[in-house]
């Protein structure tokens, strides 16, 4: 019997769209990109310029918000996330 290891984060369906003060239309910039990451994992993200690698990160922490489907953070790194600025989103 193999025991699961615990979520520590989870993002489904994760977009990101910015608008510019010239055009009503919004461009994309991330996703749709989904992942699980769990306790002891090492993950990496990779891809080229302008991928929407900083963006992910920026939206995992908290400091950017997405058009979510699902995000989840472990209790105990959301408390500590809370303290920082434009941190948000998890349950």
């Amino acid at each position: 019997m193999t025991m699961e290891k615990e979520q520590v984060l989870v993002l489904e369906n994760i977009t990101k769209a910015y608008g510019t003060r010239f055009s009503k239309e919004k461009k994309r910039v991330l996703g749709p990109v989904s992942l699980c990451i769990r306790k002891g994992e090492a993950v990496g993200i990779t891809g080229e310029n302008g991928a929407g690698k900083s963006t992910l990160l920026s939206v995992a922490a908290g400091i950017e918000s997405a058009e979510a489907h699902v995000y989840r953070v472990r209790a105990g790194l959301y408390r500590r996330l809370q303290g920082r600025a434009g941190a948000g989103g998890g349950e």
